[in-house]
């Protein structure tokens, strides 16, 4: 395959069902739009800013994946809003990864926020472990609208001294 100098450069790169194959570690936010298959190789990717993966939905079929490897939530001045994954509008997949946090913020946000882009999103986790952080998993349908749904599933997976207590609040 083509080598690229940043991830950034080989995701604007990639066409619908591609995978790119991480060959180090890398140091780097990435935002995709497009159906994608990140594989980390065994490498660690950390975020350089608030999120480390920014996946959003620009239609039915948008889904992102991401697996085998460790991924670090990135940075922000106020730490409580560091992220390792965030998808709107977007189907997301985590298999086999480690996925650790700042001790504070979301380590992976799923929500859809357009009924119109993507009225049904699907997460789903299997074989990954989740530490550090306040939250190991927020997904939710955003609004009051009807034709949104959310399917999550996880699978063999752990998540680990996470700081606060899960909250339910039904609408």
């Amino acid at each position: 395959g083509t080598a690229y100098n940043t991830l950034s450069d080989a995701v604007s790169a990639a066409k619908a069902g591609d995978t790119i194959v991480l060959g180090q570690d890398v140091t780097e936010s990435v935002a995709v739009a497009q159906n994608i298959t990140i594989h980390l190789g065994g490498h660690t990717w950390t975020g350089s800013s608030t999120t480390t993966l920014s996946a959003k939905g620009t239609g039915v079929d948008s889904a992102v994946t991401v697996k085998n490897g460790k991924i670090v939530a990135g940075s922000a001045a106020s730490s409580a809003k560091a992220t390792a994954i965030h998808a709107d509008n977007a189907n997301l997949t985590i298999e086999n990864c480690e996925v650790s946090g700042t001790g504070t913020g979301t380590l992976v946000r799923a929500e859809t926020t357009s009924a119109k882009i993507h009225p049904s999103e699907t997460l789903t986790i299997s074989g990954s472990s989740f530490k550090n952080a306040a939250y190991g998993v927020y997904a939710a349908v955003e609004g009051n609208v009807k034709e949104r749904s959310m399917t999550v599933n996880i699978s063999n997976s752990t998540f680990e001294p996470l700081l606060l207590v899960p909250q339910y609040r039904p609408r």
